[in-house]
């Protein structure tokens, strides 16, 4: 009876111990969290429709990416829709193209450095849908036109896409696109 109760009093103590050790181990532990954004491109060029939209949606979502080059390309507007959409406590992208060997007078890529720091800036969103492009044969955005084999053509393509987005990659700030090719593509 004795060496019952000895055995039952060193079980409760093990798993007290236990229970007070994984407790404080879990209390220690900062808790991981990981950034989901949920939101919406808009890739229109009317601003006060954009305000709408924006209001429209402000309160579920926390992204929003300004997808017209039509803002994105002129400074001053998207000076204002920045702040607008800042002052709505939303993330927000924007749309870029290269500014390079082209004639344009506002160069996106330098404007991130300042965005980052004013604004609820999440980063570049460039070069729409490669994948898919790629996936639909679509002869003016397809990234590789021609390849011997399937190796050569991811070669071609891996190495292209990283060209086309190389400018934006050296800019210390988040490259982002989004794509079809992975979920409509049915073997």
């Amino acid at each position: 009876m004795k060496r019952n109760w000895i055995i039952t009093t060193l079980l409760c103590i093990i798993l007290i111990s236990i229970l007070f050790i994984g407790t404080y181990s879990l209390s220690n532990k900062k808790a991981h969290c990981i950034d989901v954004y949920v939101g919406i491109d808009a890739a229109y060029a009317d601003m006060t429709e954009l305000k709408t939209l924006i209001d429209q949606v402000k309160d579920y979502t926390n992204i929003f990416v300004l997808g017209s080059t039509n803002i994105t390309l002129d400074e001053a507007k998207f000076n204002e829709m920045s702040r607008y959409i800042n002052a709505c406590n939303l993330s927000f992208a924007a749309y870029t193209h290269t500014t390079k060997n082209t004639s344009l007078e506002f160069n996106q890529s330098s404007w991130t450095a300042t965005a980052k720091q004013q604004w609820n800036f999440s980063g570049l969103y460039c070069y729409d849908e490669p994948g898919g492009y790629q996936i639909d044969c679509d002869p003016l955005f397809m990234i590789v036109q021609e390849a011997n084999n399937p190796s050569e053509a991811a070669d071609k393509y891996v190495q292209r896409l990283h060209n086309y987005i190389s400018e934006f990659i050296d800019l210390d700030t988040v490259v982002m696109t989004s794509d079809y090719a992975l979920y409509e593509y049915h073997c």
